[in-house]
């Protein structure tokens, strides 16, 4: 290792015209990649896995149509509706249906069928109006259980819901933006013309502000971690000069990554976006350590060669020691089913893999460079005297050391009952998790919901037994199924062929097979597909429930199945809940729980690596108690708080732990040399020293991630912060327990006992 660390630092000195030429195409490559990065949402792909109930949805979406691409207008007046003012909207549903990748427009006058030539609403046939209280029902707005679907305008005629269903390639493959943007546009133009105020929402529309908002907060967040770790740098060293420096190698880490997902095709997503700050963090804190090593050796008198080879010799190997720890934490993410983990997982290893590159060459080189600038040479000469050398744990390290096995075993008695509070496991997903409760996208939808229904749906299959079609047998066991979940499900509304049959009988048409086929015929897809299976293999019922959280929706829909299963007929099988809901709320739990597992690989890997490195058991033992003891405490104050365990949080726990065990590794990096240096020193002395040494750095590591991760409160997607929170919390955790904790775990476990 030496040897390799040596050749490396001779590089900068001796190769500096090839390394910048090399460094020169490679930011080159990388302008491109950024050039090519794509930005989504991530939260239809999050559950994308192998798993049987991925692929049970997958079939599910191919036969029925589904609610995640019907946008919502919430049209407000501050009187009751005029004539004139419910005129301009039949001009503004004209105007919607002619906006392409617009399916369909249900509004307070029934179906969008515009006859463009005519400039007008076609008429709807008596049969067609029966429909029309499923219409209503069907994309996710049945409130009323009892065959009358609630009307689409608030009981003070102030206010109406327009409900625009979206070609369903808007949420696979093509943006939504451009055409929610118009139909904003579109809705602002004709109704604000008329007094009317506009708000758009909806699935669609939330995923396309989070898409957005995703791609704000990489520029937001990453400049605001980067002059944060300026003025960190500045405050630790005290030099402009020296600052800057230190911020060039974390600047073109960054600048890689985010250049190697543009090339390789890792779109940011709302799981993705936390990696770019998270490397330039990383290696902000490594560099420090090294510029801390390099104005060290140059104070001494050592020339720039000489001081960045026995800067790299010495801290080269805590520095790879730090990032191999934290990609064994995004290893432990493939542990994971979710595809779009797995691809975080790999993405996440290969940037901190050419962070630590960027650390251990580029970082140096720039010195190297800069060394040729007189003020640079005499910042390096005279930081020496900085305020980290005033830093002096000594008193306290005694102290807990006298104590040390009182204080090591009160240690692992709280680890205990912090493992007795975060286990078992409880999860919890919510989509709106993603945007805020009180961001005024969800205020809007609730305030469209309160008028027009629930949106979201679980979603009952039933599939045609053999030898069965759509007739009125099949019918009548769907409204026997029907009339049971209503009357086991009474505060959820649910929807079905029944529904279309209670209308139909009161018009006075007969609810037969034939007749329902009719009524649906002049429908759009997004209609007739969520009632009868597009190959006509069997029928939908859908029972209709708000974003609630992921454990009632599994209660939910398991009560579902059960009151249908529980229904005495042969004509249909009732097959698994489905649909987005319940995909997410059923995956989530199993997928965070997995992440947990993930978790455990890593607590007991990094360890064990550290061991082996090292090639001392004794110090794989005392990494694991303050390391875990941080993880511990900040998920049982969530499982306590109510919280719960969500993929942020997960997530977070598991790189926060990967990046905690950096300041042990840097403790017993300094405690080998100690030893090495004064074999015949006595262990405790040994300790003192290594801690003396090396306490300042973890303040000023610590100091500089959680600085930089603060960084992420200036995000405006939720989860971005949340994981900043939990980061930091565990990273000052981390500090503690190894500037008091790991000292008097490795008194217990010395090579030379004694006493202090």
């Amino acid at each position: 290792m030496t040897r390799l660390l040596a050749r490396i630092a001779a590089l900068p000195t001796s190769a500096t015209r090839s390394l910048v030429v090399i460094l020169a195409v490679l930011l080159v490559l990388a302008g491109v990649g950024i050039s090519q990065l794509r930005y989504e949402d991530g939260t239809r792909a999050l559950f994308d896995s192998s798993r049987a109930e991925y692929a049970k949805y997958s079939a599910h979406i191919e036969r029925y149509s589904q609610n995640d691409t019907v946008a919502l207008l919430l049209i407000s007046s501050e009187r009751p509706l005029a004539d004139q003012q419910i005129g301009t909207l039949r001009d503004l549903v004209l105007a919607l249906g002619e906006i392409g990748h617009v399916e369909a427009v249900y509004s307070l006058f029934g179906v969008n069928t515009t006859n463009p030539a005519a400039g007008d609403i076609a008429e709807l046939s008596s049969r067609d109006l029966a429909a029309l209280e499923t219409v209503r029902a069907a994309p996710g707005t049945a409130t009323e259980t009892h065959g009358a679907a609630q009307s689409l305008i608030s009981g003070d005629r102030t206010q109406t819901v327009m409900l625009i269903a979206l070609d369903n390639r808007l949420a696979d493959a093509e943006p939504s933006a451009p055409t929610l943007d118009a139909i904003a546009a579109a809705a602002n133009r004709i109704a604000g013309a008329a007094g009317l105020s506009i708000e758009l929402t909806g699935m669609p529309a939330i995923r396309s502000q989070i898409t957005e908002r995703t791609y704000q907060d990489q520029r937001v967040v990453n400049s605001a971690g980067a002059i944060l770790g300026f003025l960190i740098s500045l405050i630790v060293f005290r030099s402009f000069w020296i600052a800057a420096l230190n911020s060039i190698a974390p600047g073109i880490a960054l600048v890689m990554a985010l250049g190697m997902f543009g090339l390789a095709g890792f779109e940011i997503n709302v799981m993705r976006n936390a990696v770019p700050i998270l490397v330039l963090v990383l290696a902000t804190a490594d560099c420090i350590h090294l510029t801390y090593a390099f104005c060290r050796k140059a104070s001494d008198g050592a020339d720039i060669g000489e001081t960045v080879r026995d800067a790299l010799i010495e801290l080269g190997p805590p520095c790879m020691l730090t990032s191999l720890t934290t990609i064994i934490a995004f290893a432990g993410l493939s542990l994971s089913q979710s595809s779009l983990i797995q691809s975080l997982s790999l993405s996440g290893m290969i940037a901190l893999a050419m962070s630590l590159g960027v650390v251990l060459l580029v970082h140096p080189l720039v010195f190297v460079l800069a060394w040729r600038l007189a003020p640079v040479r005499r910042a390096m000469q005279r930081s020496r005297s900085g305020f980290l050398r005033a830093i002096d744990v000594g008193p306290i390290t005694r102290s807990f050391l006298a104590w040390r096995r009182p204080v090591v075993l009160t240690a692992a008695a709280l680890a205990i009952g912090l493992a007795f509070l975060f286990l078992p496991l409880k999860t919890d997903f919510r989509f709106y998790e993603y945007v805020g409760q009180d961001d005024a996208l969800i205020e809007t939808l609730e305030s469209a919901e309160s008028i027009a229904g629930p949106l979201h749906a679980i979603d009952i299959p039933l599939h045609f037994a053999e030898g069965q079609a759509l007739s009125n047998e099949t019918l009548d066991a769907a409204s026997a199924i029907h009339l049971t979940l209503e009357a086991g499900l009474p505060e959820t509304p649910v929807v079905s062929t029944e529904t279309l049959r209670r209308a139909l009988e009161a018009r006075d048409e007969w609810p037969s097979a034939n007749n329902v086929v009719l009524a649906l015929t002049p429908l759009p897809p997004s209609v007739s597909d969520s009632l009868i299976a597009r190959d006509e293999s069997g029928l939908l019922l859908r029972v209709m429930i708000g974003d609630l959280p992921s454990a009632e929706v599994r209660d939910i829909a398991s009560r579902a199945e059960e009151l249908a299963r529980a229904v005495e007929q042969d004509a249909l099988i009732v097959e698994d809940a489905t649909g987005p809901s319940v995909v997410s709320a059923r995956l989530s739990d199993i997928m965070i729980k997995q992440l947990a597992g993930g978790f455990l690989l890593v607590a007991l890997a990094c360890p064990l690596f550290i061991a082996f490195w090292h090639r001392r058991w004794d110090f794989g033992v005392a990494t694991i108690l303050p390391n875990l003891l941080p993880i511990l405490a900040v998920g049982a104050w969530l499982v306590w708080s109510g919280a719960d365990i969500q993929f942020t949080s997960a997530l977070a726990l598991t790189l926060a732990f990967g990046i905690a065990v950096d300041d042990t590794v840097h403790v017993l990096n300094r405690l080998a040399i100690e030893q090495r240096s004064h074999p015949a020193r006595d262990a405790i002395a040994t300790i003192h020293a290594a801690m003396r040494h090396v306490a300042p750095a973890l303040i000023a590591t610590t100091a500089v991630l959680s600085v930089g991760i603060l960084s992420t409160y200036f995000a405006s997607v939720p989860t971005i912060w949340n994981w900043g929170q939990l980061c930091i919390a565990v990273f000052i955790l981390a500090l503690i327990a190894d500037l008091l904790l790991l000292p008097t775990i490795l008194a217990l476990l010395p090579r030379k006992r004694a006493t202090p």
